[in-house]
């Protein structure tokens, strides 16, 4: 499992703003976080990069005493120095730090900070690859509400190559404290070219997410949920200014309460499928 599952997989199924009680859909993430993982936590996977039945990547995991994801292995089957995946952990079970090693010159790293109230302050990545540039981003949120809801945040990114560049992204919540609006000042100059819109659907069980930039290009993402209000699907449309289309699809499959399946589609095309492991000897 790389980071870009790890990463996709966090934006649509970690993080809910509530639980299955409520018997509301859970809220959309205003950003990408590593996945953390608790409750029936598999011990491993195995991980099928094109969709041929070849497994590419056996991956072991360690917990902690709490049952947290700390420490994940992965062991390239053709051969190779193995990945790994280290996760660090606050009293409230944040996720304060996560560093992903891929091969002996490619390092991600995301650190998240919280106050002393519990709210995310601010969210930092790193990405190192080999000889390139290092890049790197800090994201600072603010105006938080009574629930711990930000307005506000204010992103800074640097290419590695002397390119800083800063955008401002504006956040609103339902009565329930979900996100149902983001605009994107891309300049942080007042001006915002994008608009996220997302409409909850309990009676459905979806939730679909639109985005609509100046440039011309737009997107669709639905999701769909189960009665317990695990995540199932997300199939994503994207439009390009020529009117080109692109598509995301994700699939979840599940036993109980345990994760079996997760696969991305690019395109039609498997791009990866890993395999959860709970019986590993």
């Amino acid at each position: 499992m790389t980071r870009t599952v790890l990463c996709t997989l966090a934006a649509i199924a970690v993080g809910c703003t509530n639980n299955p009680k409520d018997e509301l859909l859970p809220g959309e993430q205003t950003s990408e976080i590593p996945l953390s993982r608790f409750g029936i936590t598999p011990c491993g996977s195995d991980t099928d990069y094109e969709g041929d039945g070849t497994i590419d990547v056996h991956w072991d995991y360690m917990l902690d005493e709490r049952g947290r994801d700390v420490h994940d292995v992965g062991h390239i089957l053709a051969g190779g120095p193995d990945m790994t995946m280290d996760s660090t952990y606050d009293n409230l079970d944040h996720l304060t730090l996560f560093v992903e090693h891929d091969t002996p010159d490619a390092t991600f790293t995301y650190e998240a900070i919280y106050d002393t109230l519990g709210n995310n302050t601010e969210v930092r990545y790193s990405d190192v690859l080999g000889t390139d540039p290092p890049y790197s981003d800090a994201t600072v949120y603010s105006d938080f509400d009574d629930f711990g809801h930000a307005a506000q945040s204010v992103t800074t990114s640097d290419d590695g190559l002397g390119d800083i560049s800063t955008s401002r992204t504006t956040y609103t919540y339902d009565e329930a404290g979900r996100l149902i609006q983001s605009r994107g000042d891309g300049g942080n100059d007042g001006t915002f070219e994008s608009e996220t819109t997302v409409v909850y659907d309990e009676a459905t069980h979806t939730v679909t997410s639109t985005t609509t930039n100046t440039s011309g290009s737009h997107s669709t993402r639905v999701k769909t949920y189960d009665g317990d209000n695990n995540l199932l699907t997300s199939h994503t449309d994207r439009f390009a200014v020529d009117g080109t289309l692109h598509t995301t699809d994700l699939v979840i499959t599940r036993d109980g309460g345990r994760v079996r399946t997760f696969s991305i589609a690019i395109d039609g095309a498997v791009s990866s499928l890993d395999t959860y492991l709970y019986d590993c000897q």
